[in-house]
């Protein structure tokens, strides 16, 4: 399908969907006469500097292949992960006990780049993990369809980039953690203040 005669959408942040046409021709769709006019129009307006969302693009590109190679990529990880990522010494990480009874608020010292929590949490059995991330409000920001875990952990661990974990501990949310396992797919915990 080839977006880029299409209505121009709105994202997020209110600006204009100038990235549809640009994944368009990443992705090697539509047609070779809109590459070839996509192509030399893009490369016209990033050297006139008024092609912000190829910046973006290669910024965020650039930040995934970084994540990639420090292995913080994946937002949840298992436990032979993160010893793993603290034994490469590449990144500075705090480990947060998130306990489900107390929640808190995790310190976040300055100079952290990773906040890694761990959640505890039984999944012996277990087949497949999901998890729904829920606004004050009850409107659904996120799912997360396939969790990485090890069933004899006890514990996943959650690991996101400290700057964004300071933001997100500004908006209280609700995490719900799903198993599917031989008994079907059910709620086993409901994480506020996470």
């Amino acid at each position: 399908m080839n977006r880029a005669h299409e209505d121009q959408d709105f994202d997020a942040t209110g600006h204009g969907d100038e990235n549809g046409p640009l994944d368009d021709y990443v992705r090697g769709l539509g047609d070779e006469t809109f590459a070839q006019a996509y192509e030399e129009d893009l490369f016209s307006r990033a050297l006139a500097g008024t092609a912000p969302h190829l910046t973006f693009r290669a910024g965020l590109g650039a930040t995934l292949r970084q994540m990639a190679s420090r292995g913080t990529l994946d937002v949840w990880l298992t436990t032979a992960q993160v010893e793993q990522l603290q034994a490469a010494g590449q990144v500075r990480a705090v480990i947060f006990n998130f306990d489900p009874e107390h929640p808190v608020e995790p310190d976040i010292p300055p100079g952290t780049e990773l906040l890694i929590t761990r959640i505890p949490l039984d999944v012996k059995g277990a087949r497949l993990l999901e998890a729904d991330v829920f606004s004050s409000d009850g409107r659904l920001l996120k799912h997360m369809p396939d969790i990485n875990f090890n069933p004899e952990d006890g514990a996943v661990y959650a690991c996101c980039e400290a700057e964004l974990a300071r933001l997100a501990g500004t908006q209280p949310t609700l995490v719900r953690v799903w198993v599917t396992d031989d008994a079907g797919r059910r709620v086993v915990a409901e994480l506020g203040g996470f």
